[in-house]
């Protein structure tokens, strides 16, 4: 999903806090799954099955990821990042991806617009957010 443009969300607050709101989702879900990607180099490249297979395989690495640092990696004292290098250049199974068109759809920016009324609205928004929106204008 892509943010609002800066010159259209300065003057609305409302598209601000999306923006920082969406900003701040992208940041925590990239950073864990760059650390399932340590790991798990299925993620390092794109996969070609339905979405519906990859979210149960992206819970499935979760599990997975949890047992090995709990058990494995924990006690043989090694750090994530540390475990299995050696096969590092394994021969690639995965098919590749048609590219789309860089438009957004009617349905992406009627979403857009749905969240941004919900992170302004009593049941979405959190207390912190319009102090640090309007901290960073």
């Amino acid at each position: 999903m892509k943010p609002y443009a800066r010159r259209v969300a300065k003057n609305d607050l409302s598209k601000e806090i999306f923006n920082y709101r969406l900003c701040r989702a992208r940041r925590v879900s990239e950073n864990a799954f760059g650390l399932l990607s340590q790991v798990f180099r299925v993620f390092y490249t794109p996969i070609g099955i339905a979405p519906e297979t990859c979210t149960d395989m992206i819970l499935v690495v979760c599990c997975m990821h949890n047992l090995l640092r709990d058990g494995f990696l924990e006690s043989a004292q090694m750090l994530v990042h540390q475990w299995n290098r050696e096969e590092e250049n394994l021969p690639s199974n995965f098919v590749s991806l048609r590219g789309t068109g860089g438009f957004s759809n009617s349905n992406g920016l009627d979403i857009r617009v749905k969240l941004t009324n919900y992170f302004t609205s009593q049941q979405g928004a959190v207390d912190w957010q319009e102090q640090h929106v309007t901290r960073l204008v």
